[in-house]
């Protein structure tokens, strides 16, 4: 189709089309033809449903003009075709990278087609459309691209299609093996009660205590957090009588855990 656009375009250029009637005085038809070129040029550069328009409307002048001076053109069959093509849905597709947890490394940088985004936002119930604020979102004419994206930590590479007039929602995600757990325990009754502990948007309560010490996460009774990407992370806990503040580091498939102590 694009060899039959540029092959048309050219016959255009040079006004491929004679009259009929040599003897009679020349009818003005030329504007047409460099409207008409001027539109596809615009389509074949920007394919959109603004710049379909313009050539379909284009065409029918150009057909109008060619009647009203008794005009054949060799490509006129070409012609006919663009004026009755349907621009509905026409034109670019779009594709939003996006994420469903903080994966505890800071922006994360998308690279499509010579076009840099950043994601610094999560969805942790998905989204339903793209240009989500916060999403790396890209507008592309229909293919198929090579993406790479990148955070402190991890990295990403892969194909997307675009389709025409499409959305793709794409979900960057960190894989079971890339996460760790966190435990936060005491060794002793605290007065004040419960301790709340908040971590990564999350909380949990430490209930127990545990005088010989724990060997391991996810014990009963502590504050356990699990699935957390690799990374360093600030904690918050109180209880009636005391407050702790602090960072804790996760590790790919580790048990980090932290004693809270008076």
């Amino acid at each position: 189709m694009k060899n039959l656009i540029c092959n048309l375009l050219i016959s255009l250029l040079i006004f491929g089309c004679t009259s009929e009637d040599e003897g009679t005085p020349p009818c003005e038809y030329r504007s047409e033809v460099s409207t008409y070129n001027s539109r596809l040029q615009s389509y074949i550069s920007n394919p959109n449903e603004a710049t379909c328009n313009e050539l379909k409307y284009a065409a029918l002048n150009l057909i109008d003009a060619y009647q009203e001076c008794d005009v054949s053109d060799p490509n006129m069959a070409e012609i006919i075709s663009f004026s009755q093509m349907s621009c509905e849905g026409s034109g670019n597709g779009k594709v939003t990278f996006w994420i469903a947890q903080d994966f505890a490394c800071g922006s994360i940088t998308v690279n499509l087609n010579g076009q840099t985004r950043i994601i610094n936002q999560y969805y942790s119930s998905g989204i339903t459309s793209c240009d989500m604020s916060g999403c790396a979102n890209f507008e592309l004419p229909p293919g198929t691209y090579t993406y790479s994206a990148y955070c402190s930590n991890q990295t990403w590479n892969g194909n997307v299609t675009v389709t025409q007039n499409g959305c793709l929602l794409f979900q960057l995600t960190s894989s079971a093996s890339q996460t760790g757990k966190a435990t936060f325990w005491t060794n002793q009754n605290i007065n004040g009660g419960a301790i709340t502990v908040s971590l990564n948007g999350q909380s949990a309560a430490v209930t127990a205590y545990y005088q010989n010490g724990i060997n391991s996460c996810d014990m009963s009774g502590c504050a356990n957090f699990n699935n957390l990407p690799p990374g360093t992370y600030q904690y918050s806990a109180y209880n009636d009588s005391y407050q702790w503040n602090g960072s804790i580091s996760i590790t790919a498939n580790g048990c980090s855990t932290l004693l809270l102590t008076p």
